[in-house]
């Protein structure tokens, strides 16, 4: 997975379709920030690069709250590493943090209670696990309404078909939680990846496969196991769903 740009001058709002989590790489290091971020786009995140807390701090203002931010201690600057981990921590607390160096370990007061410093110079498979582990703190016991998905297109569709990850790859655990949303007169053909089961919550549809078509409104669930070859259409008022896949549909479609 290779979703990655340098941080630039741009519209914040064209992250906003992007399908994957959002990561902040921050090393005044060309070499090691780009190093860094391939590693973290390999782990499936969109990662955005800066060169100094600063710079890093005012994207975080114009965006909102991130996936992930990797920050190095010594960027130069008016703030370092430390305290934009402290920052983003206390303004976006749902944000993992790593924080690297090979110069200053932290004392108690500089680390945020959620965060995990590794030292440098580390290897791919420290900020892997460093990742990992971030990720199973995000795990806990939550409720997710509708409201709290963002929509975007269905990756490598051109009808008006949406998904939101609730829960992905992001979070450690091997199965992907979201809604989707399907216009009226929609129709979608894909084999499938990974085996998905979908929740009709609003309004109907129509699945067919080789062997017949399955119509499910509102409480249905239909289950499509991965390589079997669907159809989805939508007619009428078009239809609201949950879905839960295993493994992950976003690492598999990639």
């Amino acid at each position: 997975m290779n979703h990655w740009l340098i941080l630039r001058p741009m519209e914040i709002k064209n992250l906003n379709g992007i399908a994957y989590p959002i990561a902040l790489v921050v090393d005044d290091e060309p070499l090691i920030r780009m190093d860094t971020a391939d590693i973290i786009s390999e782990a499936g995140y969109h990662v955005i690069e800066a060169a100094s807390a600063d710079e890093a701090l005012k994207f975080i203002e114009d965006y909102g709250a991130l996936a992930l931010l990797f920050t190095d201690v010594n960027t130069g600057g008016d703030i370092d590493g430390f305290e934009l981990a402290r920052t983003v921590t206390e303004r976006w607390p749902e944000t993992q943090i790593v924080v690297a160096s090979g110069e200053r370990l932290p004392r108690d007061e500089d680390m945020p209670r959620n965060a995990r410093f590794i030292r440098k110079p580390f290897a791919a498979h420290a900020v892997l696990e460093a990742l990992q582990e971030q990720r199973k703190q995000t795990m806990k016991v939550r409720k997710f309404s509708v409201t709290d998905a963002n929509l975007v297109r269905s990756p490598g569709q051109d009808g008006d078909i949406y998904v939101g990850n609730l829960v992905d790859e992001r979070h450690g655990g091997p199965i992907t939680i979201g809604y989707g949303r399907y216009a009226p007169d929609q129709t979608l053909t894909e084999t499938m990846a990974v085996d998905d089961v979908m929740i009709v919550l609003e309004g109907q549809l129509a699945v067919s496969t080789g062997a017949g078509t399955v119509t499910a409104g509102p409480g249905d669930i239909v289950y499509m196991p991965k390589g079997e070859a669907v159809t989805i259409s939508t007619k009428g008022e078009g239809a609201l769903t949950a879905y839960v896949t295993y493994p992950h549909w976003a690492v598999a479609h990639d």
